[in-house]
Formats: C-alpha cells, structure tokens, sequence
C-alpha cells in the first residue's frame, strides 16, 4: 500500500471499531449503535421530524423509519402530529429514555477519551474543525445532483493529440482493466489524496480559448466509465470544439450513444492483443472480447472518425498474435502502432517494448488487412 493516507479505510477502521464498542456498552440497555445517534437527535431537539432527522444525518427514509419504530417498541420515544403540519409527525422521548441518557452519555465520552488520548489539545481542535468541514461537504454533496465526471490530468495544449487540431488533452481516472503495460498507473490505482480538476476551471478556460483551441481530448483512465461524460460534452460542444475519445471499446452502448448524439468527432480504441489472449493482455486470466468487437465492427462500419492505437509488447505478442489483430481488424481504416517509451513506468515493470526490427516486421503483416497503419508516439 502507498505511504498515502486511505482515509476510507481509516474511516471504516474507526467506523467499525466505534460500532463494536458501543454494541457491547448498549446491550444493557437494549439498544444498538444504529439507534444511538437518532434517541440522542430527538432528546437534544424535542419535537423533531424524521425528515429533519434524514437531513441532519444524512440517512434515508427507511432507515429512520426502522430505528424510529424500535425505539417506540422499546419504549424510549413517542410520536405526536405536529400542529404546524398535521402530514409530519413529532418525536418526543419518554421518560424511561430521559433516565438513561446520563449512562449513554456517559458510554459515548468514555470512547471519545479513548481516542483522543496522547492527542495535543491544538492539534485535536484543528481536527474536529477539519472534520467538520469534511462532514458538512459530504452532506452538501450528498444531497445534490450531480453528473459527475472526473479529470485528474490536464494538459492545456497539444500539437499532437487531435490529428490537425490545436487540442486540450483531460484525462479521466478509473479503468475497468488492469493492463499489465498501462503506463498511467497513477490513473489506474487512483489515491484519495489525487487532485481532482474542477469540471467548471475546463470550461471557463474553454470559454475564454475560442478560436485558440480547437478541440478537446479525453483519455483514461476509461473515459467511458464516466456517468457524466455525456453532460460535460454536450457543454463543450455547444462551445463548437471537436471532441476526440480515447477508449479500451469496452462499453460499446455508451459510445454509440455519444456518435449518435454527435457528441464526439474522433474515436482513438485501444487494441491490447488477438482474441484469444485479450486477457493476458488486459491482467485478467480471460476476457469475453464481444462488446470490444462491437465496439469495433461499430468504428469500422460507421460514419465517425476513427482509429485503433496497439501497443506492442513482447511478452505478448509474437507473429501469431499480431496475425490474429490484423484478422480482427481487417477493412480497418487506420491503426497506430505506438513504441513502448523509453524508460516507461508500467504496472508490471518486468515488460518490454518489441524491438525496432519485430515492429517493422508486424507492421508489415498488419498493413496486409488495414488500409493505414502508422507509427504513433
């Protein structure tokens, strides 16, 4: 594990071990840690919704709804219609909950003691200041809609990335491969402390590169995973940039929806191996190649533009296997084969490039099939 904080494994951590402990001190008393927050919200607020609850504590209706009748069962709370809005019930506690708060009280300072202890007083202060804040944008953000998409890279200008274009290039984080030679781990195996770029910072520097800019390259990452993808080019394109699309073509539903949206000017698909070793490829031990090749059939039949973009490795791809691309591929209109860089940093760092003379070699076998292949960077 990298040095970096997993502050959600720390949350769970704490999370779990809080839940332990206060089901072992409640059992006297009947109750379980699920239940504990919402008694302690309706005796510090007398007369309070469920739906306040929900908002406060970010739970859903359900939840509230069941723990609010087992308090009841139990005797610790009762409900009356409020007189402000007879649709809304009020929660009040009883007096057997009233003469057992001190001891709940007491059970939830004793584990805040534990805690906080060999912790300065300055330093636990700029803490709960910081989990406050962390709290009330996670509450924020629960209760909003959003259509997210995620950039973690943005280089602002490219001469290369969009064929004849000036191009921004984002890319996004998160694959749903494991590609033993990516080179974008970073984007792969993404840390929570990885800066995320704000989706309004590209489009106000969009807005204000008219005529600069001419187009706009997603990559992975797998953009296609995004579920905001579609929102964020529809903005872009309204601004009249060309979008160009980097994919693995595993999810051939979503890229035909953004073509036929017209969402999306070029489509660069990613060919990691032949068929019957895509897993190995890929880092899985085997892989069901039919949404790729419908993702494939989709470029080569269709009307967008296009390429597919190989990679090759020599640990995985000998004369057999280049054969089997160039088969898969065959009426292809345009295929880049990219050199492994020099001194790449990849996922499995014991894998090497195909040498200068094999490539030449396969690039000659593989034009037999493709009407343009290419050397890439």
């Amino acid at each position: 594990m990298s040095n970096q904080s997993d502050l959600l494994l720390d949350v769970s951590i704490l999370y779990r071990s809080t839940q332990k402990y206060y089901d072992r001190m409640l059992q006297k008393l009947h109750m379980t840690y699920a239940q504990l927050p919402i008694l302690i919200m309706i005796y510090e607020q007398e007369g309070i919704t469920m739906q306040q609850i929900a908002n406060q504590g970010v739970y859903d209706k359900g939840t509230i709804s069941k723990n609010v009748k087992n308090l009841q069962t139990m005797g610790f709370i009762r409900t009356q219609e409020s007189k402000k809005d007879k649709r809304n019930k009020e929660l009040y506690t009883t007096d057997q909950a009233k003469q057992i708060m001190f001891h709940v009280y007491g059970i939830r300072r004793d584990w805040w003691h534990h805690l906080t202890k060999d912790i300065q007083t300055d330093e636990l202060d700029h803490f709960i200041s910081l989990y406050q804040t962390m709290a009330e944008n996670a509450r924020r953000y629960a209760n909003t809609e959003t259509h997210p998409i995620h950039f973690y890279q943005w280089q602002k200008v490219s001469l290369d990335a969009y064929p004849d274009q000036v191009a921004t290039v984002l890319s996004t984080g998160g694959c749903n491969f494991r590609c033993p030679a990516c080179v974008k781990s970073d984007l792969v195996f993404l840390q929570e402390s990885t800066q995320e770029i704000l989706m309004d910072d590209v489009i106000d520097y969009l807005n204000k590169r008219r005529g600069i800019i001419q187009a706009v390259s997603i990559e992975g990452g797998e953009p296609l995973m995004q579920d905001g993808i579609a929102y964020f080019l529809r903005q872009i394109k309204t601004m009249g940039y060309k979008v160009k699309i980097s994919t693995n073509g595993s999810f051939p539903d979503r890229l035909k929806e953004l073509v036929n949206e017209q969402l999306v000017d070029y489509v660069s698909m990613r060919i990691k191996n032949g068929p019957r070793h895509y897993g190995k490829a890929i880092g899985m031990d085997t892989h069901d190649v039919s949404d790729i090749q419908e993702s494939a059939e989709f470029l080569i039949h269709g009307s967008v533009d296009y390429e597919f973009w190989w990679q090759p490795i020599k640990e995985f791809h000998n004369e057999k296997e280049i054969q089997e691309i160039a088969q898969w591929l065959q009426g292809a209109k345009r295929l880049v084969v990219a050199p492994l860089p020099a001194g790449a940093r990849m996922i499995q760092p014991d894998l090497h490039g195909l040498p200068a003379e094999q490539i030449k070699q396969a690039i000659e076998i593989l034009r037999g099939t493709i009407q343009d292949v290419q050397m890439g960077d």
